[in-house]
């Protein structure tokens, strides 16, 4: 029951005013309800409840705030005129309570937050973590020509970046770069079933100023032009290895056409076998320019030729310790000398 009730009716220009024009306490006009609560409520669809201040506006509940629009739009704004007059959504107090912005909005923009000054950025800080769960795609995209998008960790140990796109093998993680960069302090290591690195037109390097170490089950290095390998400091050696025991150890191919050369050039050559070295050609030249040097450790010297065999030289000494020195012919031998002894 209305126990006080004002009524106004005085026509489409009536008003009901209460005035205080002498306090100036902060409550000058207070409405105060003990049990119940206090209703501002109005009929017309086309007209609005003000509250006009020329100062601040105070609302403060002890049991919480609601304020809901149905079927219309909500707005609060702030008119700034200077530096500092912000709009502030704040939560006080250590307790486990949240500040929730939630949209059952059906557009890409359910929650729109943007800032519209070209002067003016957007700034998320977090004492603790920041989290994002999207059920679909998570997009960050900068638009203009010099916009910069920077992911930044100051952890010092352990994972610091974690970029996570493997929930099944045939998941992709895509970078496309004008210009790609990437540096790294201590080791790099990239695991995967297969790695493929294509230079297209351009120059694949791979520089190290340590040791470059290259393991794999087989390797297969497949050129259209030429393969150089140069160790240029003065201690620099090349070495080629192999532990197969049997077949074909080492195979240097390079007779695709009788003109094709094998040119090896060295201040000493010197080449070992434990088993038999054999060397064969329609020609087969060996020249030293202060001599040759043929010698067995143990077994015999064997020179078969199927034709004439001359030896040319300003001196030839045979010898044959204390063992046999046999020359053997089944035609004629012939010894031609100025002197013989």
């Amino acid at each position: 029951a209305n126990s006080i009730y004002l009524h106004a009716n005085g026509g489409a220009s009536e008003t009901i005013k209460l005035h205080s024009d002498q306090s100036t306490s902060v409550r000058s006009i207070g409405l105060i309800s003990d049990a119940g609560g206090i209703e501002l409520d109005m009929n017309a669809s086309s007209k609005k409840i003000a509250i006009l201040s020329s100062g601040a506006v105070d609302i403060d509940a002890a049991e919480g705030i609601e304020i809901d629009s149905v079927g219309a739009d909500m707005t609060l704004t702030v008119t700034a005129d200077g530096a500092g007059q912000d709009l502030i959504l704040r939560q006080n107090g250590s307790q486990n309570a949240s500040v929730e912005i939630q949209s059952a909005g059906t557009g890409n923009d359910a929650i729109w937050i943007r800032s519209t000054n070209a002067a003016g950025s957007i700034d998320i800080d977090s004492a603790n973590n920041i989290t994002v769960d999207a059920a679909d795609d998570i997009s960050l995209t900068s638009t203009s020509a010099d916009g910069l998008i920077s992911l930044v960790s100051a952890h010092t140990a352990g994972q610091a970046i974690h970029l996570d796109g493997n929930a099944h093998a045939g998941s992709i993680v895509d970078i496309d770069a004008g210009i790609l960069d990437i540096d790294v302090m201590a080791a790099a290591t990239l695991d995967a079933v297969g790695v493929a690195i294509g230079a297209g037109s351009g120059e694949l390097d791979l520089t190290t100023t340590g040791l470059m170490d290259i393991n794999s089950a087989a390797l297969d290095i497949d050129t259209t032009g030429a393969i150089t390998i140069d160790a240029a400091g003065a201690a620099s050696d090349i070495k080629i290895t192999t532990a197969h025991t049997a077949g074909v150890a080492f195979h240097l191919d390079a007779n695709a056409h009788a003109g094709s050369i094998v040119n090896i050039d060295a201040g000493i050559l010197d080449i070992d076998a434990t088993g038999e070295a054999d060397i064969s050609g329609s020609a087969v030249n060996i020249s030293g320019s202060t001599g040759i040097h043929i010698g067995s450790t143990s077994g015999g010297i064997n020179i078969d030729s199927a034709a004439a065999t001359t030896l040319d030289a300003v001196g030839i000494a045979l010898g044959a310790g204390s063992g046999e020195l046999d020359l053997t012919t089944t035609g004629l031998m012939d010894i031609n000398s100025a002197a013989l002894d």
